[in-house]
């Protein structure tokens, strides 16, 4: 961990041991893993693996948002999809995309979990090219950490945000640390889609413990939003707590490639 986040996470947990974080309005809930009102792209969504949460999770929303469309042919390739995905990142502007693509020459259901995980491969693949190119010069690693520092202030900056989708649904990248089961923290990067349910309630769908939706709550420190969800830690057969920041991925890919 760097001295300024080990700073960070030593005042949090004092506070947090002392009561002295604030509680927001969401303080806990309880949700149904199997809840057959999930869309079928989140309950498939890929298993995180190799740095590729981004891609994972920006897959999901493009597809929740877009609309198949007769008009974007099978033909065209799990590479254009992908890269289409990827330009969108810093904007909120919907796409089309084909029913059905073409994998290994065989017509494929573009929910099928095989193809999510083909197209949420090549989305981080681009990310992680575009992040490496930026983060090397003084002047991109300034944006960079300029859009680390977009975060939510409030539980009701990020229900505005929500709101303001047509789904409800949105793509978060996430700054904070992982609480292992022996009590160690990792300092992480993350991004996970935040829904709000029909009963106003904020869950997350998290590519670590992917096939539903997760119960989180929030809690404000230093003037900050920090959303803090336990689940499992992919298929290593336990389970982490994680507390973090939250900027939105188009707010924070606006000031990253600005």
């Amino acid at each position: 961990m760097t001295s300024k986040y080990q700073a960070w996470l030593l005042l949090w947990l004092v506070a947090a041991s002392s009561g002295a974080v604030a509680a927001t309005a969401q303080t806990s809930a309880t949700v149904d893993r199997a809840d057959s009102a999930v869309p079928l792209v989140l309950k498939n969504m890929p298993m995180n693996s190799d740095l590729r949460c981004v891609g994972i999770s920006s897959v999901a929303e493009a597809l929740l948002e877009g609309r198949a469309s007769k008009s974007v042919t099978s033909e065209t390739s799990l590479d254009q999809l992908a890269k289409s995905i990827f330009d969108g990142l810093s904007t909120d502007n919907a796409i089309d995309y084909p029913a059905e693509v073409r994998v290994n020459q065989q017509l494929r259901q573009i929910t099928e979990p095989d193809v999510l995980n083909e197209i949420s491969s090549r989305v981080a693949a681009l990310y992680k090219a575009e992040a490496t190119r930026i983060a090397d010069s003084p002047a991109g690693l300034k944006k960079l950490r300029a859009a680390q520092a977009a975060v939510l202030r409030s539980e009701e900056e990020l229900h505005g945000a929500l709101d303001a989708d047509d789904d409800k649904t949105e793509v978060f990248c996430c700054f904070g640390y992982r609480e292992f089961p022996d009590g160690q923290y990792k300092q992480t990067l993350h991004a996970v889609v935040m829904s709000k349910t029909d009963q106003g309630t904020i869950v997350v769908f998290d590519s670590n413990d992917p096939g539903g939706p997760i119960a989180c709550n929030f809690r404000t420190f230093q003037g900050e939003l920090i959303a803090q969800w336990s689940c499992k830690y992919r298929n290593h057969g336990y389970e982490t707590t994680q507390r973090y920041r939250l900027v939105p991925k188009s707010r924070y890919f606006k000031i990253a490639r600005g």
